[in-house]
């Protein structure tokens, strides 16, 4: 009996622990979709990408400014979802049920985070910080809005949707960054490699919307091409940063950020090979592997330039 009462003790709490596990597991998942749904994640993942372009380019960090970038972000990724609900009753459900009932809010704290974001531009003392803010409204207006009857948006014209993103983080990074370091050349280079990982990542989410996009009458480029091709390409221009990480090797470029931009190409490989090849990713597994890719760059860095080197 003492035996007995002792597994069935083991197999109690074998079973409590699972379900504390269980909850665990649920509240996490609540979490995140939380932080995605709210825009709070890809607002997080621009700031990496600014923080990790001022570091990689030997900047010191203006934090004002990342924060800014961080809520224009936040303001027109949160606008888009009220725009596109049409394609996210397909593609994201929970953006859906995040956002039922608060599109008033929703509006109001982008506008209010908007505001703030142009105000730490004008306190900077830079007019080119805040042209730079202005870009991503003037291409969300662009991008989600018919300015006029015939005219197609750009999200509705092929390849013109992820050029249009891909651009405007791109350049918007880009100067940022030429308001500190006066040196068009340098910039102009890592533009190149900024601008075809941003687009390949765009091109991925628009693999995880394939179905919805296509259903709308949206053509993107894995909805035209196909998945597979789509594939093809983005390893392609992938392949394309290789030959970029030798120039900068030749001449002395990027320096104390080339081994994480060798690990950048290699992981970009793997996410476009895994994404391409499943159609059973988890919708938030994109937004944690491809956009926490700048979270993981940018924390790698200061690591390792705090305790390494």
């Amino acid at each position: 009996m003492g035996v007995e009462s002792y597994l069935n003790i083991t197999r109690k709490e074998h079973v409590e622990l699972e379900r504390e596990l269980e909850r665990i597991i649920i509240f996490g998942r609540k979490i995140i979709s939380f932080l995605i749904s709210s825009s709070l994640f890809v607002a997080a993942a621009l700031f990496s990408v600014v923080c990790f372009s001022f570091l990689s380019l030997n900047i010191p960090p203006h934090l004002p400014l990342f924060f800014a970038s961080f809520l224009v972000t936040f303001s027109i990724y949160n606008l888009n979802k009220i725009t596109d609900k049409e394609e996210d009753k397909i593609n994201s459900p929970d953006r859906i049920t995040f956002i039922k009932n608060r599109d008033h809010l929703l509006v109001a704290l982008s506008v209010i985070a908007y505001a703030i974001a142009l105000i730490i531009g004008i306190l900077s003392g830079e007019i080119l910080a805040i042209i730079v803010l202005l870009i991503p409204l003037w291409v969300a207006i662009l991008y989600s809005i018919r300015i006029a009857p015939g005219l197609p948006r750009l999200k509705d014209i092929f390849v013109a949707k992820s050029l249009a993103v891909a651009i405007s983080l791109t350049s918007s990074t880009a100067l940022l960054a030429y308001i500190y370091f006066k040196n068009p050349y340098i910039i102009l280079f890592w533009v190149y490699f900024l601008f075809i990982k941003l687009f390949i990542n765009t091109v991925l989410f628009d693999v995880r919307d394939v179905s919805g996009d296509k259903r709308v009458g949206i053509k993107t480029i894995p909805a035209v091409l196909g998945v597979k091709k789509t594939k093809n390409l983005l390893l392609s221009l992938n392949s394309l940063l290789i030959p970029w990480i030798g120039i900068s090797l030749y001449f002395n470029l990027f320096t104390s950020a080339i081994p994480l931009l060798i690990f950048c190409i290699f992981y970009g490989y793997w996410y476009i090979i895994h994404f391409c090849n499943s159609e059973r990713n988890l919708s938030f597994s994109y937004d944690l592997l491809v956009d926490g890719e700048w979270m993981i760059l940018s924390g790698m860095f200061i690591f390792l330039h705090h305790f390494v080197y």
